[in-house]
């Protein structure tokens, strides 16, 4: 250094060094400060573009949920903020109705209180402020714990960035778990370190509040495992003293307290998520995705575990490689520097210490590498990591920052041999589990890093151990800007453009619905056969639709039976898509659709009159839609109508209410049927209309030709196929000129499959599966509409014969008068829920599910005035209240008690 530097320059370099040693050597609080700095310099460096505006924290890549699934709902949440409805509601935009939570100001959603047009911009600062925080906590975290400042500092940067926050960043709870999950361990330990028990039902309860029933659930199993990892770990006294008893006691009655006072929430959500479809789904499949030959994890799973330790999108972000997709897969890149302290934290603790350790480490292998373990945690809804697999990053850190820390106080235990095993490890491992699919530049560069700290830790062993630690807190930043940057920016975004510009959630469908010039106290819905964005329009748009993308718990299962009963299309992992009644004309008219948007001047629906065309979007009307209420003057029961086949279910519709059987005996003497044949009478009559046809089948795909459909008449497909495995597909139908599209669902153990297209000139239909399909036979008919409709038309106008008028409604009140002109069953095309409430001229009626997921009631003849209310629960509003009030009055005591004793 004399050569090398002037003497002043040197003099200050030796000053700078003496202060920082001083100040590592005394874990000064300006270890703190430059763990803020770091933070900060990080965070801006990482989300520049997004602070200032230049990209939004909107993907339209792999991470799109952020734009058609987060975006439209936080924009939903907006208007309702706007409207002050802050209360349980339901929430009849999203699929045929579903309920809804109260509108609090919660981590995930707070940019909705400040505007729906602030929101885009707001969705990275949120981002910022959740990484700001959740490294801020795990640095107090681990100082509660016992860790110096520098194992906090540089423990809680990697926490901060560590996979979870940024690989699954754009999904919103993801990122919130990192933050509530810090604060919830950094009020467990100054309960269990220091006995102050005040923070931690507050933290339960905001932990609580702000997710879903699924992680009320896990999470409580979490907390209390933690719980006694703490207490084993830390104590040694016999398995079940009196004091350690007494601990955990007083830990139960804490979570307790927070469980009961987010129960504004919590209760309901966990109510949601077990009447969702979703759980419902997830529930029968256990027993399908639980068998001996899908035990243990695939090698391309192993394979993403291994690489998910290294960086966060080694095995790419939109080319991901591995198992799912970057979502679903592993993500548990918690720093390098964990990878290399696991092992010697292990070998060097002690007693029943190493023990636990052990243990906890084999409980981490059987959830990575046992699928029912997985299944199991993830609430029976995948084998996916991204539900619970949080854990794991935050014990890895913990026991690493223990290994920081025993290397510090007595660095010849550092024992050479354990780092030079683990590096044969892993490059062992690195080559055995090479893939073409992994980018090997990052990979390599990580090696790097980790082979530099290998050596940064042989420094330390070696009495270098000022110099080692300041190179270490140069050292993890730059790692965490390489492993995460790319992840951050290099991204497809949604920019001001596409926001404001006549696109996406903004295009012409906006035009159409404000050129239908309906009464505002109409009740319908429309059918939308386009996406503007998702399946999630109608929440952006203000319309009442019959699409949903309902990610958490799925959509009812009242509904989600409705779909299956009549094979309607639903998609997604744990059918939480809900693609609506394309197609079926009686349906459409039955669940209230009065208008169809499409993009295409053909729609394949009987029974709608052009109205109108907005640039692109044409509006068709529908001449048969009924109105919220309806009566039926016949009825079948649930179990008869499943006999039926599912066309023959569909036009039943048209005439029957179908009753499950607790409710039948209080239909007094309404006709009752036991089966009805539509499309057998309707064969006897058009076997003559029977037309050549041909078709190409392509393994998965299948074209089917015939003759133009000629004015006044429509073609009616019947398809007798098998294919290998259920899924939902979209067939195309195409004149000379144009087409459009449609979703419908085939099913392994159905066979036949009706169509019905209604658009002269029609001439073609293409099918394309996600599996191969067998054709059995297919026939064409060309048939009059008049005759073919004939019964659908009667039925369909005597059901439109209904004497109502709405005079007030806002999607969960209804009110207004009706007339009966008989004895018979009043029918609402609402979702069932013992929450909605029916008051005729004053009393309460009680309310019964019909049509599988519609409801009514029987009504004699009579003229009433309705109200139709949804009234969410109250009980746990006041349990909450309660339980809040109780515990500040306790808090209270307590504080004057102690202050006495001063």
């Amino acid at each position: 250094m004399d050569k090398v530097l002037p003497k002043q320059w040197r003099s200050k370099c030796e000053h700078v060094f003496s202060i920082i040693e001083h100040t590592l050597k005394n874990d000064s609080i300006y270890i703190f400060y430059w763990f803020l700095a770091t933070l900060i310099f990080l965070t801006i460096f990482m989300y520049f573009d997004y602070l200032t505006g230049t990209k939004y924290y909107i993907f339209n890549d792999i991470g799109s949920d952020s734009y058609t699934q987060i975006y439209p709902q936080l924009s939903y949440l907006a208007d309702r903020v706007t409207l002050g409805s802050f209360g349980q509601i339901w929430n009849s935009y999203n699929s045929i109705g579903n309920p809804e939570s109260y509108a609090l100001p919660l981590l995930w959603n707070m940019s909705a209180f400040f505007g729906r047009e602030n929101i885009a911009y707001l969705m990275g600062i949120m981002q910022v402020v959740r990484i700001f925080l959740a490294g801020t906590l795990f640095y107090n975290y681990l100082r509660v714990a016992g860790r110096t400042r520098f194992t906090s500092a540089i423990f809680g940067l990697i926490y901060a960035y560590c996979g979870h926050m940024i690989v699954r960043g754009c999904w919103m709870s993801y990122p919130n778990e990192v933050v509530f999950l810090a604060l919830w361990l950094l009020s467990f330990e100054l309960f269990f370190k220091k006995n102050t028990w005040w923070l931690l039902p507050i933290s339960t309860a905001l932990f609580y509040i702000n997710f879903s029933g699924y992680y009320i659930i896990f999470y409580t199993a979490l907390f209390f495992g933690y719980a006694v990892f703490r207490e084993y770990v830390e104590n040694s006294d016999r398995l079940f003293s009196h004091e350690r008893l007494r601990k955990l006691a007083k830990f139960s009655l804490l979570i307790l307290i927070g469980l009961l006072g987010s129960s504004i929430v919590s209760f309901e959500s966990i109510s949601i998520m077990l009447s969702s479809q979703r759980f419902a789904n997830g529930k029968s499949n256990f027993w399908n995705d639980l068998n001996l030959q899908l035990i243990f994890s695939d090698p391309d799973t192993i394979k993403s575990i291994f690489y998910s330790f290294f960086g966060t999108d080694i095995l790419g972000i939109n080319d991901y490689t591995g198992p799912h997709n970057i979502l679903g897969g592993p993500a548990l890149y918690c720093g390098l520097l964990t990878i290399l302290l696991i092992p010697y934290t292990i070998h060097q603790v002690q007693g029943k210490k190493r023990f636990w350790y052990i243990s906890v480490m084999l409980v981490i292998a059987l959830y990575l590498f046992i699928r029912p373990i997985r299944l199991l945690a993830n609430a029976l809804s995948s084998t996916q990591f991204k539900l619970s697999s949080f854990w794991i990053i935050v014990i890895l850190i913990f026991i690493a920052s223990e290994g920081l820390e025993l290397l510090k106080g007595n660095h010849k235990s550092f024992n050479k041999k354990i780092l030079a095993v683990e590096f044969l490890i892993i490059l062992l491992l690195s080559y055995l589990l090479r893939d073409i699919g992994i980018n090997s530049n990052i990979m390599f560069v990580s090696l790097i890093f980790l082979s530099f700290y290998g050596i940064l830790l042989l420094c330390y062993a070696c009495k270098k151990k000022i110099l080692a630690l300041i190179i270490l807190a140069f050292a993890i930043p730059c790692e965490i800007a390489f492993e995460d940057y790319r992840l951050i920016n290099d991204r497809g975004t949604v920019n001001q453009d596409i926001i404001k510009s006549k696109q996406g959630f903004n295009d012409y469908t906006n035009d159409a619905l404000a050129s239908l010039n309906e009464d505002k106290s109409a009740f319908y819905r429309i059918d939308k056969q386009y996406e503007s964005v998702s399946f999630t329009d109608s929440l952006y748009q203000k319309y009442y639709g019959t699409k949903a993308y309902i990610g958490a718990t799925g959509d009812l299962q009242s509904t989600g039976e409705f779909y299956d009963s009549l094979n309607f299309a639903i998609s997604g992992g744990n059918n939480h898509v809900m693609l609506g009644f394309s197609q079926s004309s009686v349906i459409n008219s039955v669940m209230n659709v009065k208008y169809i948007l499409s993009k295409s001047p053909i729609i394949g629906n009987y029974g709608y009159s052009f109205v109108n065309k907005c640039n692109d979007v044409y509006i068709f009307r529908n001449n048969y839609s009924l109105p919220l209420g309806y009566e039926y003057k016949e009825y079948m029961s649930r179990d008869d109508f499943e006999k039926l086949s599912i066309i023959d279910k569909r036009y039943a519709l048209s005439k029957y209410a179908i009753i499950e059987k607790d409710y039948i005996h209080s239909l007094h003497q309404l006709p009752r049927t036991q089966s009805y044949k539509f499309m057998e009478k309707a064969y006897n009559q058009i076997n003559k209309y029977k037309v050549e046809s041909s078709y190409l089948l392509n393994n998965s795909s299948l074209e089917i030709e015939f003759p133009p459909v000629k004015e006044g008449n429509m073609a009616l497909l019947v398809l007798d196929i098998d294919v290998n495995n259920s899924n939902s597909t979209t067939y195309v139908y195409s004149t000379e000129d144009t087409s459009n599209h449609a979703w419908y669902d085939f099913k392994k153990e159905v066979h036949q499959y009706i169509y019905e297209l209604n658009d002269k000139g029609t001439k073609k239909v293409s099918f394309t599966l996600n599996s191969p399909m067998k054709v059995n036979d297919i026939s064409v008919f060309e048939i009059p509409k008049t005759l073919y409709y004939q019964e659908y038309m009667n039925n369909l106008k005597k059901l439109q014969e209904t004497n109502s008028n709405i005079k007030t409604m806002n999607g969960e009140y209804f009110y207004g008068t009706y007339k009966a002109l008989d004895d018979a069953i009043l029918t609402f095309s609402i979702p069932y829920s013992d929450k909605w409430k029916l008051y005729m001229n004053g009393q309460e009626k009680e309310l019964m599910p019909i049509n599988i997921s519609s409801m009514g009631c029987f009504i004699t003849k009579g003229e009433y005035d309705v109200e139709l209310i949804y009234q969410g629960n109250t009980t746990f509003l006041w349990i909450s209240i309660l339980t809040t009030v109780a515990y500040i009055c306790m808090l209270v005591y307590v504080v004057k008690r102690q202050r006495r004793n001063i």
